[in-house]
């Protein structure tokens, strides 16, 4: 054997040794829950009884392994439900956070540096809303945020505390500008996003589903007229006889009367038609999330929304997120 043929075949052991200790690492890589055991010093076993018996229960297998991934990231213990499962109204769960979760990640970011609030009061001295600065090591100037009162009270027994419900809003949605934290809500907020995205508006398709529908009709033939065989006159013509239907219902109902009607009609559709672009784009961004294949598929769909989440409202873009998060987890070996 010569030189070269030796060195060859030391190199061929060496990239085989280094396969094997790849997959020899991946083998040894924790899973999720062992991951959150070890963290929490419990077992497993007793873990996963414990999450799915009380702040876990209801969850299914999928959900279940979303809320513990979702829960190590953001380095939360679930058995001092600083997260726990909120039950959707039509189905599923959604991960919650409580204002302990939210201070614990607050605290635990690198470059959290402190926040301050203050309170805002009316002519009548009532409370109106708070503000809420959150500064950052690594930023020149401070994130602030202003949460109304109005816009965040429910009439719920904790609400009767309106200045530390106000404050714990105001302090989450500012951390949430600060830090990006995404695929969280706390509860106020959480039954809002379910609905909004369980409830999706239908009255306008998606551009997806509007090209499908022109390519269905494209592909229909038109309607074709019925000729008597004897004289070749036409005995059943579908236009005529709509025609001929429409003018009878615009004499019936007071002449001009129909075509404004109807004009009106057409305006409605426009209207409808008319809607923001964005929540097209929304409801196409979504159909993509869920078609994504690979890690490669949701990326080009992620930076498609990145370039578009501007003209998102705030309920859009937490819901994006949060699907663009389980499809990740999802895709992910």
């Amino acid at each position: 054997m010569n030189q070269r043929t030796q060195a060859l075949a030391r190199e061929d052991a060496a990239i085989a040794s280094n396969v094997a200790q790849i997959e020899a690492q991946k083998a040894q890589r924790p899973s999720a829950i062992q991951a959150m055991a070890s963290r929490l010093n419990i077992s497993p076993g007793n873990l996963q009884k414990t999450l799915l018996d009380t702040v876990f229960k209801n969850a299914s297998e999928s959900e279940f392994a979303a809320l513990i991934v979702v829960a190590n990231e953001y380095g939360l213990n679930p058995l001092t439900k600083e997260i726990y499962a909120f039950p959707a109204k039509g189905g599923g769960i959604v991960p919650v956070v409580s204002i302990d979760g939210w201070i614990r990640i607050a605290n635990s970011h690198p470059q959290y540096d402190g926040s301050e609030q203050n309170f805002i009061y009316d002519e009548n001295k009532k409370l109106f809303a708070v503000e809420t600065t959150i500064y950052r090591k690594d930023r020149g100037h401070p994130i602030k945020k202003m949460e109304f009162l109005s816009e965040c009270k429910r009439g719920t027994e904790p609400w009767k505390m309106e200045h530390r419900m106000l404050g714990h809003k105001g302090f989450i949605q500012a951390a949430r500008y600060a830090f990006g934290f995404a695929g969280i809500y706390d509860e106020d907020d959480a039954d809002i996003v379910v609905q909004s995205y369980i409830n999706e508006p239908v009255s306008v398709p998606s551009s997806r589903r509007l090209q499908q529908q022109e390519q269905q009709q494209q592909r229909e033939p038109e309607p074709q007229p019925s000729y008597d065989d004897q004289t070749g006159e036409i005995y059943d013509d579908p236009d005529a006889d709509a025609a001929a239907e429409r003018e009878a219902d615009r004499l019936m109902n007071g002449g001009d009367q129909y075509e404004e009607q109807e004009e009106d009609n057409v305006n409605d559709v426009q209207a409808a038609l008319e809607e923001p672009r964005w929540k097209l784009h929304y409801r196409d961004t979504l159909e993509n999330v869920m078609a994504a294949k690979n890690v490669s598929e949701l990326n080009k769909v992620e930076k498609e929304f990145v370039n578009h989440r501007a003209t998102y409202d705030d309920d859009a873009i937490q819901i994006v997120e949060r699907e663009i998060k389980n499809a990740r987890t999802r895709l992910t070996p």
